[in-house]
């Protein structure tokens, strides 16, 4: 059962989740670390449940707050939405006004957080309300920041659109990070090119995804056309990518254009396609049932 009240919505944390929070916290090297990774794991389950009440689906498990190598390293308390990315859940103790957010959710970006006051008793959660992130996320946040949870239902009913042309501008989505920050250095096919070039990558709960988009001369040609070079590499804790990992272009119309797979030992996966002005698309990445798609907007 639920329960709306003025401060939230309540909702009941199941033994099995509280016993998986306790198996978490057990890991840990200190008890302060302990303590935390215990309530992280209660406010990212609370999120991922209002989530599937609401029919959104979630991928709990390559969340890095549900992987046990990254919870004490990693401080932060994240649920993947697939085609949003990460949404930060922070935990907050009854009477507690404000949230640290920690190091990571600053560098690795987030498209929101939701605060999340867990109870006295460890049995059930409260949420508080929804924060879209910004250029710059404060480093503490206090409750009464927060706004509805209608606020996060209204940015998850639109599906993103990767507006390319606006990284022409210099202007990228906030999902979308600079290279550097992903990757140790460049790869040779972001070399420098004779006609400007953007560049930004993404984390995927398998792998990095990168883009370089450069326009093709001349310039003059109406519609101008664009040159996209899509790459995967593994992620940091990762020496190849996943093997059968998937790379899909699809049409606008929903129609697989392309398809390339990892093998054995791959270290990068790569694709290069066109785009004239307007013409829309989706990159698809999957490793087996599971998938992460992104629209794209030339």
């Amino acid at each position: 059962m639920t329960a709306l009240l003025n401060s939230g919505l309540l909702l009941p944390i199941p033994l099995s989740v509280q016993q998986q929070a306790q198996q978490f916290a057990a890991r840990q090297l200190t008890p302060h670390q302990g303590v935390q990774v215990y309530l992280n794991t209660l406010a990212v389950w609370t999120v991922h449940r209002y989530l599937a009440l609401m029919q959104i689906p979630t991928m709990l498990e390559q969340s890095e707050s549900w992987q046990p190598g990254t919870q004490s390293l990693l401080g932060s308390a994240d649920v993947w939405v697939p085609g949003w990315g990460r949404l930060e859940c922070l935990a907050l103790r009854p009477g507690q006004q404000q949230m640290m957010l920690p190091p990571e959710a600053l560098v690795a970006q987030r498209f929101g957080l939701v605060g999340v006051e867990v109870g006295d008793r460890l049995d059930q959660a409260t949420l508080l309300g929804f924060l879209p992130a910004t250029p710059t996320l404060p480093t503490t946040v206090q409750r009464r920041a927060l706004g509805s949870l209608d606020g996060l239902l209204t940015v998850l009913s639109t599906p993103p659109v990767t507006r390319l042309n606006n990284w022409l501008w210099q202007e990228f989505e906030q999902t979308w990070q600079a290279v550097s920050e992903l990757l140790r250095s460049p790869t040779p096919a972001f070399a420098l090119r004779s006609t400007p070039t953007r560049q930004r990558a993404k984390q995927l709960p398998w792998a990095i995804l990168t883009l370089q988009l450069q326009a093709l001369e001349p310039e003059t040609e109406q519609p101008k056309t664009y040159q996209l070079d899509f790459q995967l590499h593994p992620l940091p804790s990762q020496a190849q990518l996943p093997t059968d990992l998937r790379l899909r272009v699809l049409t606008d119309q929903g129609e697989v254009f392309r398809e390339l797979r990892v093998r054995s030992q791959d270290t990068l996966l790569q694709y290069t396609i066109q785009a004239q002005s307007q013409e829309q698309f989706t990159i698809e990445v999957a490793l087996g049932d599971q998938k992460y798609q992104e629209r794209f907007e030339m």
